[in-house]
């Protein structure tokens, strides 16, 4: 009878984008590169996976990087890239999940519940390798957010790579918040209800082998037709850290917080290793006004990420195709 109810609860109540879904394990075309101040990166990881991210260059020691919301990928903040560069004077890495955008991996998927931070730190790790004394700033984006604090909660990890500081912008860190919330190009989802109960039951119970299906399905176009990205339930859960802003006010890093005015109460601790910001409720996170808090928030970095008169900067070929 378990058994009987456990299989309705996972195999029936599927949305109407379920359909056209379809399993994927193939990246994006390459992406033009803009002009000569960008160029594609690319990070392999311990199991061989590419992570691929757009970095647009200054001659600085300084690097930002950007943690986009779920469904998203890097060229939905192209035009950003320029704008960041100039008023932080770093150069800002616009970085593709695991299974989005150029990225490697199954589409939507992922293999454990730390992947997305293990992958940031293999990123964090390589930057620091080539550029040890040069500060790297973490930004998450809505729900990129919940990929910063969980990378965040192993700051004092002494395998853990460092970073300089970490900022959360919009930052969706419930599953209450991201079901209304839908995508960060405006896409909505929709949820696979009875499926998503029954797993959260499992989780309570220890139990975790229905993991791996999709929740979440997400309306795309493709040249053959329209399909369905999908969302498995580990992929969702690892973007909703638990309890994420006891892990804020307890780093010990230097937590920028950038929020929609809102007549609630701010869960960051105003200290002076914490900064809170506002925007109006109906702006677009990418204008002029963001561009000036990060400009101030950023100036505390600035003497570690300049570089000596003394060094040649370095000029960037920009790649044409995504081999290295």
């Amino acid at each position: 009878m378990a058994g009987t109810a456990l299989g309705v609860g996972l195999g029936t109540g599927a949305p109407t984008l379920a359909r056209l879904s379809r399993f994927e394990t193939k990246a994006i075309e390459g992406m033009p590169i803009v002009g000569n101040k960008a160029a594609f990166r690319l990070f392999d990881m311990p199991d061989s996976v590419a992570v691929y991210g757009t970095q647009y260059f200054l001659p600085s020691r300084g690097t930002i990087i950007i943690l986009h919301g779920l469904g998203a990928h890097d060229a939905l903040a192209m035009q950003a890239g320029d704008s960041l560069r100039r008023v932080t004077g770093m150069n800002i890495l616009f970085l593709d999940l695991r299974g989005n955008g150029r990225s490697g991996g199954a589409r939507g998927r992922i293999g454990h519940d730390t992947q997305y931070a293990d992958d940031l730190a293999g990123v964090v790790r390589e930057l620091k390798r080539a550029n040890p004394s040069g500060p790297v700033l973490l930004v998450g984006v809505r729900q990129g957010a919940g990929t910063v604090l969980a990378f965040a909660a192993h700051a004092r990890d002494a395998e853990q790579p460092r970073v300089q500081g970490i900022a959360l912008v919009d930052p969706i860190l419930t599953l209450d918040s991201l079901q209304m919330a839908g995508t960060q190009d405006g896409g909505a989802f929709q949820w696979h209800t009875r499926r998503l109960r029954v797993q959260q039951l499992l989780n309570v119970a220890g139990l975790h082998f229905a993991d791996r299906l999709p929740v979440a399905y997400q309306r795309a176009q493709q040249p053959d037709g329209p399909t369905a990205r999908t969302f498995s339930w580990r992929a969702i859960r690892t973007l909703l850290p638990h309890d994420p802003w006891a892990i804020a006010n307890d780093t010990p890093l230097p937590v920028l917080l950038v929020r929609r005015d809102a007549p609630v109460a701010v869960p960051l601790r105003r200290t002076d290793r914490h900064e809170v910001e506002s925007v109006p409720i109906d702006a677009s996170l990418f204008t002029s006004a963001t561009w000036r808090i990060f400009e101030r928030w950023t100036a505390q970095f600035s003497a570690d990420a300049a570089v000596p008169e003394n060094i040649l900067p370095y000029v960037p070929i920009p790649l044409t195709d995504t081999a290295r």
